[in-house]
């Protein structure tokens, strides 16, 4: 069974997406703070659209992804077949 879309109100966190993959042990500065929050704005207007079509286990997905995880990781993390992984990322 395929589960529902997420609705339009529903808030996706790009923040956690995006900052689950950026390097933490950089020398951070306030210009370059800035230009990586500009940035992360243009992303969010460019794909909310595409991100509010995805459903909450596709996200999941997104995220283990973001962090590393490969197809296998991912299908047993998530108790589904790497068969059926493939097909939602696909």
């Amino acid at each position: 069974m395929t589960e529902p879309r997420q609705s339009p109100s529903e808030k996706v966190d790009f923040t956690s997406i995006y900052y689950s993959s950026y390097e933490t042990d950089e020398k951070i500065t306030p210009h370059h703070k800035l230009n990586r929050i500009k940035k992360q704005e243009a992303f969010k207007k460019i794909h909310l659209g595409l991100f509010k079509t995805l459903t909450k286990r596709e996200l999941e997905i997104i995220k283990l992804l973001v962090k590393g995880r490969n197809n296998p990781q991912i299908a047993d993390q998530l108790f589904i077949s790497n068969l059926s992984l493939i097909n939602k990322s696909g």
